[in-house]
């Protein structure tokens, strides 16, 4: 099963933005980018990879196969994103994944970004990151916010 999300970059008003498919979850995804893609150039760099199918603390990926990087601890492991693994581990996909499909998409309209399970934005100007999720609505709220509510009732560990 899979929890997905859309992370995004808003800058100069418009919104760029990729598909995760797995643990995009706030204690998963959330906390990840909190940690890990705090700064403009790291964000850049992950929107940059395209669509992905997990986001890890580093967008690099030195793993030779999909195996080897399954077999990893999670804190080893780093991003899998679709078409770059799609072109370099022959057991990563049976289908032919090409750089359109992949792409980050881009749009003046937040409503476009979110409606996924879970959306996080990163707004170039404030240098911080917003989250939103369903079953909220989708109402935009600081994720250091969230994170620290969540922490405070011991939902999870920063």
């Amino acid at each position: 099963m899979s929890t997905k999300g859309h992370v995004a970059i808003k800058e100069n008003g418009k919104y760029r933005y990729i598909y995760n498919h797995y643990d995009s979850y706030i204690d998963g995804l959330g906390i990840t980018l909190y940690k890990h893609y705090n700064n403009v150039d790291a964000v850049r760099a992950l929107i940059g990879l395209g669509n992905t199918s997990s986001i890890y603390n580093t967008i690099e990926n030195t793993a030779n196969s999909y195996r080897e990087h399954l077999d990893r601890p999670m804190e080893e492991r780093g991003t899998v994103a679709d078409f770059r693994e799609s072109k370099r581990w022959e057991d990563y996909c049976n289908y032919e994944v090409t750089w359109e499909e992949c792409e980050a998409l881009e749009t003046e309209d937040v409503s476009e970004v979110l409606g996924e399970e879970f959306t996080y934005i990163f707004d170039v100007e404030e240098n911080k990151w917003y989250m939103a999720y369903d079953d909220d609505k989708y109402q935009l709220r600081d994720l250091e916010e969230v994170l620290q509510s969540e922490k405070k009732k011991k939902k999870i560990i920063l």
